[in-house]
């Protein structure tokens, strides 16, 4: 393959600059290097939702200095063509009626409106958003999604790349790219965060959020690993413990060492449960549970099921990536609360150890949160009643019903950590071992930070005009919103 198509759609730090490292590394190796901009071709996209100008001219402004330190050849920056638009409003509001409704949509047989329900739920943090209310959230996206399929469509005709390569591949503005590049046999590679920020995901023909792939990788990679392998896997675990920054952010930084419940009582056959933030896996098919219908539905089921016996307290740590958000997954487990007495409901603010908690419970159920896998690995019976990569592990409680939930819950004996499933230990340092190895290590990038670093010794940056207008729309944005909570 000679002739690379970047395209190139989301601005931020490391994603933008991990293009321009792959892009150099093409360019190095005698490759044809082509890159898709947007130029506010799109009328909202995942960075810049309601299409303010600030945001497009510092998201411009940046790639332009990108594309300048490349010296990629004006010949070889491409834009969109314009294409005509065909979905009216009257016409979407007969078809997408509800987000059900909504993530059905498509168009010449791409998903967009799978990929707009991605981008909004991710951006208005809530999987079961208004839909009126962000009514015109979505016919921006469905018009942008249609725009892009279409528009490539011609792209490719008039570059005709061997391959492609695209940030992420589920969002509004690059899922109808990413399909075109299937339908047209290209071979496409989307790229994404690596397990430390010195590395980046560079993945061929799929998703960074493929569970079987992963799956398959984890195994993989442990087999191909060097004599070290255990020692790198355990320093996931205790890193993760110690609130150590790997990939992401900490969440536990505020947290006071030790602390539970006042109200835990160890007599009781105490069971915490770990949930995940719903809006990151919504619109991944693959992450659809088997047995329940999400996190909330299989919580309340669980504590129906034992709603009379005064034995069992359940224990719900909310995920502390929900904190401040007052979405429909929170609305939900407020009524939860009220309704059952036997589950205390830890907020995702509050001050309470997440590794005491799980310590001094007789078993933990996830959803699919890391908990799952730490809890295997610190010998504390876990249960997974939703979607995990690391699902397969040996040692993990899984059921394949509710029935067999409850089944298992009655199953563990009090303090008993000679249970089978806590004796794979191992099984989890496979898990630790690829969070911490996975991905392609930077050549020209070096990160500074989760979201900073410099190429080749520079740091990228927008003009400053374009930084000082985005400040002053988001002073002004900020005031609106304390202008209108004051007088609502």
């Amino acid at each position: 393959m000679n002739r690379y198509l970047i395209y190139s759609t989301y601005y931020p730090t490391p994603h933008f600059e991990t293009e321009m490292d792959i892009a150099k590394q093409l360019i190095q190796a005698g490759k044809e290097v082509f890159f898709l901009t947007c130029k506010s071709y799109f009328q909202t996209c995942f960075v810049n939702i309601n299409h303010h100008r600030a945001i497009c001219n510092v998201c411009q402004s940046k790639v332009e200095a990108g594309l300048k330190e490349l010296s990629i050849p004006k010949n070889r920056i491409i834009q969109f063509p314009n294409v005509p638009l065909y979905h009216t409003e009257s016409f979407l509001k007969e078809r997408i009626t509800s987000i059900e409704t909504l993530k059905a949509f498509k168009y010449k047989g791409s998903d967009i409106g799978l990929a707009v329900a991605s981008s909004i739920i991710s951006i208005r943090r809530d999987h079961r958003f208004d839909i009126n209310a962000y009514w015109q959230d979505i016919v921006r996206g469905i018009n942008t999604a249609q725009m892009v399929h279409d528009a490539t469509e011609i792209v490719f005709e008039q570059i005709k790349p061997d391959a492609a390569i695209l940030f992420n591949g589920r969002l509004i503005e690059n899922r109808p790219f990413m399909r075109l590049c299937e339908r047209s046999g290209i071979t496409f590679y989307t790229h994404e965060r690596g397990g430390l920020t010195n590395k980046y995901s560079f993945i061929e023909n799929s998703t960074p959020h493929s569970l079987e792939r992963i799956k398959k990788e984890i195994e993989t990679t442990w087999q191909n690993a060097d004599i070290n392998k255990e020692k790198i896997g355990v320093i996931f675990f205790e890193g993760r413990r110690n609130g150590a920054q790997q990939s992401w952010y900490s969440f536990i930084k505020n947290q006071e060492k030790g602390l539970l419940p006042s109200s835990f009582d160890k007599k009781k056959f105490n069971i915490s449960i770990f949930n995940s933030s719903m809006d990151e896996y919504e619109t991944i098919p693959d992450f659809d549970s088997k047995i329940y219908q999400n996190d909330n539905d299989g919580i309340e089921k669980i504590c129906a099921a034992f709603e009379h016996n005064l034995n069992y307290q359940f224990y719900l740590r909310v995920h502390p990536y929900l904190k401040g958000l007052r979405n429909t997954q929170i609305k939900e487990l407020e009524k939860l609360a009220a309704h059952f007495k036997n589950i205390t409901i830890i907020r995702p603010s509050e001050k309470i150890d997440s590794y005491a908690l799980m310590e001094a419970s007789d078993s933990i159920i996830s959803f699919g949160s890391t908990m799952g896998v730490e809890a295997l690995y610190w010998g504390v019976p876990s249960l997974l009643a939703g979607r995990a990569y690391y699902e397969d592990l040996k040692g993990l409680l899984k059921p394949s019903s509710h029935e067999q939930v409850v089944e298992m819950i009655e199953n563990i004996k009090i303090n008993d950590k000679t249970n089978p499933s806590t004796q794979h230990k191992d099984e989890a340092i496979k898990y630790g071992y690829w969070c911490l190895t996975f991905g392609t290590p930077y050549q020209y990038f070096t990160p500074t930070g989760i979201s900073s670093g410099t190429f080749s010794g520079k740091k990228i940056s927008p003009t400053r005009i374009s930084q000082l207008n985005r400040i002053l729309l988001k002073a002004g944005q900020l005031l609106t919103k304390y202008t209108v909570a004051k007088f609502k």
